[in-house]
C-alpha cells in the first residue's frame, strides 16, 4: 500500500520521544518498517561526527546529543517536533572507513531520499555549525490590516510582515544559489525526495512534487529539475507504440526526455563534489528510478 510505512535504511538514527528525554543512537533496522525523516545537508570544511568502525558499537548504545553539530542538533529536534522517530544522516548511518558498506548503502541513497516521509534542507548552512534554524535579523515594521470577508469587517486583523523583500528572486532561484543548492549529491535528493522542507537564513520554502509555498505566502509550481520526472513518464507513455501512430506529439515527447535529460546531466556536472570519484555514486539512485520508468539499460562511464 502507497500509506504502509517503507522499509528504514540500513541505519538510522533513533532520536526518541518528542520531549527529548533520550537521547539519540544509532539503530539497526535489520527490515523493520517505520516513517523516519532524511537529511540533506553540507559537510563543509569543519569537521563533523562520523559512524566509523572503531565507534559504531558505541553509537548503537548511546550519542551525546552535545557531541552533534549543529546542523544535526537541529534535525532531531525537528524530528521530534515532527513526531517522528527515525531519522537517516548519511555521515552517522554509513560506516564511513568501510569501503564495502559505502559501496552498497550510497547506491541506495536515491530510494533512501525516495522513501523518507520528509526531507529536512540545511539549504542556507555552508556547514555544520550554522544548522537549520538560522537566527534572522529583527523582522521589519509589522501592519495590521482589518480582518475582512466579503467586504464586510468583523473583529480580528492580519498581520502582516515582509520576510524576504526581493520577489524579483524566485524561490527556486533563492535555493539554487544557497550553499547547499551547489552540491552535486542534492541533484537526486531534491529531485527524489516526495516533500522538503528548506531552512534558509530568510524564511522556511516547503517543496513536493507539484509546488514550491514559502512562510512568506509565496507559491511557485514546481518547474526545475522535476520537469524530467514528467518527461520519464511521456516517453513510457509513447514508447511502445508504432512509429505511424506517435504523431507529432509523440515524437517531440520522447525526443524531449533526452534533452531533459541531457539539461539534467549538464546541471549536474556543474555542481560541487569533495571528492571527484563521487561522481557515479552521487547520482545513480535517480538514475537506477529513470531506468526504471522508461524501461531502457543506464550506461556510464
Amino acid at each position: 500500500s502507497e500509506n504502509a510505512p517503507p522499509q528504514l535504511p540500513t541505519r538510522v538514527l533513533d532520536v526518541g520521544p518528542p520531549n527529548g528525554s533520550q537521547e539519540p543512537r544509532l539503530y539497526v533496522s535489520n527490515g523493520t518498517c517505520a516513517s523516519y525523516v532524511a537529511l540533506s545537508h553540507c559537510w563543509g570544511k569543519h569537521q563533523i561526527l562520523t559512524t566509523g568502525t572503531d565507534n559504531i558499537q558505541e553509537h548503537c548504545k548511546t550519542i551525546s546529543f552535545s557531541s552533534l553539530s549543529k546542523t544535526f542538533q537541529d534535525a532531531v529536534t525537528a524530528t521530534q517536533k515532527l513526531k517522528l522517530r527515525y531519522l537517516w544522516i548519511d555521515s552517522l548511518c554509513i560506516i564511513q572507513d568501510d569501503a564495502d558498506d559505502w559501496r552498497r548503502e550510497s547506491v541506495k541513497m536515491g530510494r533512501i531520499y525516495q522513501d523518507a516521509a520528509i526531507t529536512i534542507a540545511a539549504t542556507g548552512a555552508k556547514d555544520g555549525t550554522v544548522g537549520c534554524f538560522i537566527p534572522r535579523p529583527a523582522p521589519p515594521t509589522q501592519a495590521a490590516l482589518p480582518y475582512r470577508v466579503n467586504e464586510v469587517t468583523i473583529p480580528g486583523e492580519y498581520i502582516c510582515i515582509t520576510l524576504f523583500p526581493n520577489r524579483e528572486v524566485t524561490s527556486l532561484e533563492s535555493l539554487r544559489a544557497a550553499p547547499l543548492g551547489g552540491r552535486a549529491w542534492i541533484t537526486q535528493e531534491w529531485m527524489l525526495s516526495r516533500r522538503t522542507i528548506h531552512y534558509t537564513p530568510a524564511r522556511m520554502i516547503w517543496t513536493c512534487r507539484t509546488v514550491l509555498e514559502c512562510e512568506d505566502g509565496g507559491s511557485e509550481a514546481r518547474m526545475d529539475e522535476q520537469m524530467l520526472l514528467v518527461s520519464v513518464k511521456r516517453y513510457k507513455d509513447n514508447k511502445g507504440k508504432p512509429p505511424r501512430e506517435l504523431g507529432p506529439s509523440g515524437w517531440e515527447d520522447m525526443v524531449g526526455f533526452f534533452a531533459d535529460w541531457c539539461e539534467l546531466v549538464s546541471t549536474y556536472t556543474s555542481r560541487d563534489l569533495t571528492y571527484e570519484s563521487d561522481k557515479p555514486a552521487a547520482i545513480i539512485g535517480l538514475a537506477r528510478e529513470i531506468e526504471q520508468g522508461i524501461g531502457e539499460v543506464y550506461s556510464a562511464g
